[in-house]
């Protein structure tokens, strides 16, 4: 209704410059550094996490078929009858 104003869209210049720019560089110079060390260490236990997410679920697929079953909501299989296979 206000055509972005609300959200800051309205402006016909496009992007603000200082986003324009990109990433802006270290204020200090072992900044660098340090987030290179955080980002190192972040994607390390991102990748171990989803390592342990995998082997959960491999491990719940092969062994631990009936509750895989009752987790997604398959209804149980009724075992067949001889009444039910006679003609």
């Amino acid at each position: 209704m206000d055509k972005g104003k609300s959200l800051g869209f309205a402006r016909v210049g496009g992007v603000a410059p200082a986003h324009a720019e990109g990433v802006r560089g270290p204020q200090r110079e072992n900044e660098a550094e340090e987030g290179g060390v955080m980002e190192e260490t972040h994607e390390l236990v991102a990748n171990l996490l989803v390592l342990l997410v995998g082997m959960h679920v491999t491990y719940l697929l092969l062994f631990k078929w009936p509750w895989v079953k009752f987790m997604l909501f398959v209804p149980k299989s009724k075992p067949l009858d001889e009444d039910s296979l006679k003609p």
